[in-house]
């Protein structure tokens, strides 16, 4: 590898942690159109794949997933077994693919990836990338509602980079032990929780990992009913998020603001700020995203008395919730489709979403969804 292109792509990750995601992906797209040797290629990939998920680039993630398991699957790669470093940046190749398709709502490849992740980690005594695919695993089965299973791993997680002083993923595993506390009504636990991560990211100076913590502090605050508090620090992540290039949390902020002008009765405003969200989820192809959002729109509609049009999004929602397996939200959306069939005095409709209701919410514990 010539000195330049180390230089080059020594940049591209500086613009990452950074949040400049299309120029880092820019810089990584053009040394690829000029690099034949596999190793940097699949290099080069694996930072691709992290670019796209940390930016919401999904299609382009799952296209740079294939890229990579082609080349993993040459005689090349194959020669390289035995070597450490290799396996390490297997784990990273895993670990990014895991990522993507949980963000697609494909929570068993996810599930399947991260296992991978953590059987080569745990080959080489990575410990920093055990504690990765602990936390991972933790989403995963938050994402389908299991809990008790979700903290086990975080703890796992938890207590292996607070082994190894990983301050950065501290905060990651502290945030998600938050969402369960919230999840559970904590929520003074959960608001501990997310303010010490915000310490930590804040030491770290991480621009993108702030405006999270912000979001999610912001939703505590939400819960427990102070909405001047919760306004404040949505828009403070989305100052932050302004200034870099526009993600998942740029779209969760301006759902969750949207959330905070439902509740004030401010139904235009909120219907506003959740129409932004869904646009950027769409472009994104974040499906659990945009399942999440046009419930929300569905649930302005119902209280400005326009139930059909309501019925529509819950209906969207429902569809995309079943496809990608997400049992709080597919538990939420069938029961707006409950009091929908109630207010109709429909008999036939209320049989069908109640029993179905009734069979989700036996087999899982309802969460605060807004909280990733």
């Amino acid at each position: 590898m010539t000195n330049s292109v180390q230089e080059e792509i020594s940049i591209a990750k500086t613009l990452l942690a950074e949040g400049q995601y299309d120029a880092s992906i820019k810089i990584v797209d053009r040394i690829l159109e000029n690099i034949k040797d596999r190793i940097i290629t699949y290099d080069l990939l694996i930072l691709k794949s992290e670019i796209c998920w940390r930016s919401g680039k999904l299609d382009e993630g799952l296209k740079t997933i294939e890229d990579m398991e082609k080349i993993l699957d040459s005689d090349k790669m194959k020669s390289l077994e035995n070597d450490a470093i290799f396996q390490k940046k297997k784990g990273n190749h895993y670990s990014h693919a895991g990522i993507i398709h949980w963000y697609l709502g494909n929570q068993e490849k996810a599930k399947e990836y991260h296992k991978k992740c953590l059987g080569v980690c745990e080959a080489i005594n990575n410990k920093e990338g055990i504690s990765k695919s602990y936390n991972n695993l933790g989403l995963v089965y938050w994402s389908k509602g299991n809990l008790d299973t979700a903290t086990d791993y975080y703890n796992k997680s938890l207590a292996i980079c607070e082994d190894i002083g990983d301050e950065d993923a501290i905060s990651r595993v502290l945030n998600n032990l938050a969402n369960i506390s919230a999840s559970r009504g904590e929520l003074d636990l959960a608001l501990m929780y997310h303010q010490r991560g915000l310490s930590i990211k804040e030491k770290i100076a991480s621009k993108q990992n702030i405006a999270q913590s912000l979001i999610n502090i912001g939703v505590i605050y939400r819960l427990k009913g102070n909405f001047k508090q919760a306004i404040e620090y949505y828009n403070r992540s989305l100052a932050i998020q302004e200034s870099l290039s526009i993600g998942p949390e740029f779209a969760l902020a301006l759902n969750n603001l949207g959330e905070i002008y439902s509740i004030t009765g401010e139904l235009n405003i909120a219907l506003e700020f959740y129409q932004r969200g869904f646009l950027i989820y769409e472009d994104m192809g974040n499906k659990e995203g945009i399942a999440l959002t046009l419930t929300n729109i569905g649930d302005i509609h119902n209280r400005k008395g326009q139930p059909e049009i309501a019925f529509e999004y819950y209906q969207r929602g429902l569809s995309i919730s079943e496809e990608i397996e997400n049992s709080q939200l597919i538990s939420a959306i069938l029961s707006d489709l409950v009091r929908i069939a109630v207010d109709s005095k429909d008999t036939d409709l209320l049989d069908k979403y109640m029993t179905r209701f009734e069979k989700v919410k036996n087999e899982t514990d309802s969460i605060v969804i807004e909280q990733r």
